[in-house]
C-alpha cells in the first residue's frame, strides 16, 4: 500500500523517486528484515510467585498479568470501577493511549507510580522489570510473556479452546490453536488418564477381582478344559453337579 501511494506522488511530481521500490542494484537496504518468530515462554505458578516477588510494590499487576492475560495497556488502565468483586470478573473498556507523549487516564487508577502519575512501559522495563527477571532467574522473559503464561496455567486447570478465547479476547477459537497448540497436545495423556481411571474405579476393580478369582478357581479344579464336553463347558458351581470328563 505504501509504495501505491508514494508511486501516485512520483506521478503527481511531488517526490523525485519512489523509496519502497528497488534501486539500481535491486536492494532496499533501509527495509528490516522480518524477524523469526520467538518461542513462546511459560512459566510455572512456582516461577511466576517467584517473578512477582522480585517485583517488589508491582507484585499484584504482574500477578493480574500472569493469571490473566491482560496485556500491558489494559491492566495499567484498570480503575476501581472495572473491578465487579461479586462477579469476580474485571472489565476491560479501555487501554493506554499515548497523545503527544501524555498519557490521558482517569484519575483513580489502580496501579500507579509515584505522585499517582500513569505507569509508562519503557520506563517500567528499565526501572523494574529488568532487574525483577533476572533476580528471579528468568532473565528472557518478557512482560509478554505473562499472557502466554496465563494462557499455559488456564489451559493446564483444564479450560477449553473457547474458555482460553473469551479469558485472552482473541476473536476465534482457531486463534488459540494457532499460538497454543503445543499446550493442548497433554490433553491426549489427561484423557487416557480419566478413561483408565473409569476402570479403577472400587466397584469395577471389585468386579473384575470376583471375576478373576472365579476362573481361576475353574482352571486350578480342570486343568484340562478343552477336554470337557461341551454341555459342561462353564460348569456350575453346584456340589450335586457331577463332572463328565
Amino acid at each position: 500500500m505504501l509504495s501505491v501511494i508514494l508511486d501516485f506522488a512520483l506521478r503527481s511530481g511531488r517526490i523525485q523517486r519512489n523509496p519502497v521500490r528497488f534501486d539500481a542494484e535491486g536492494k532496499v537496504g533501509y527495509l528490516r528484515k522480518s524477524r523469526a518468530k520467538s518461542a513462546h515462554h511459560y512459566v510455572t505458578p512456582e516461577r511466576l510467585k517467584i517473578v512477582t516477588t522480585a517485583c517488589g510494590p508491582y507484585e499484584t499487576l504482574i500477578l493480574l498479568m500472569g493469571t490473566t492475560g491482560l496485556r500491558w495497556g489494559d491492566a495499567t488502565i484498570l480503575t476501581v470501577g472495572d473491578i465487579e468483586v461479586a462477579r469476580r470478573r474485571i472489565k476491560i473498556t479501555k487501554a493506554h493511549v499515548d497523545h503527544d507523549g501524555r498519557i490521558k487516564v482517569d484519575t483513580d487508577l489502580l496501579f500507579v507510580r509515584t505522585k499517582q502519575e500513569p505507569l509508562r512501559n519503557s520506563n517500567f522495563y528499565n526501572r523494574v522489570w529488568s532487574k525483577a527477571r533476572i533476580q528471579a532467574g528468568e532473565p528472557e522473559l518478557r512482560i509478554h510473556d505473562l499472557r502466554f503464561t496465563a494462557a499455559s496455567l488456564a489451559i493446564q486447570s483444564g479450560a477449553n479452546v473457547k474458555a482460553v478465547q473469551n479469558m485472552l479476547g482473541h476473536k476465534s477459537a482457531e486463534m488459540i490453536l494457532d499460538l497454543y497448540s503445543g499446550l493442548f497436545e497433554s490433553d491426549q495423556v489427561d484423557v487416557a488418564e480419566r478413561m483408565d481411571k473409569l476402570f479403577t474405579d472400587t466397584d469395577c476393580q471389585e468386579n473384575a477381582t470376583k471375576t478373576s478369582r472365579i476362573t481361576l478357581n475353574y482352571f486350578i479344579e480342570n486343568p484340562n478344559p478343552l477336554r470337557i464336553k461341551e454341555k459342561t463347558w462353564w460348569p456350575r458351581h453346584d456340589s450335586n453337579m457331577r463332572s463328565s470328563v
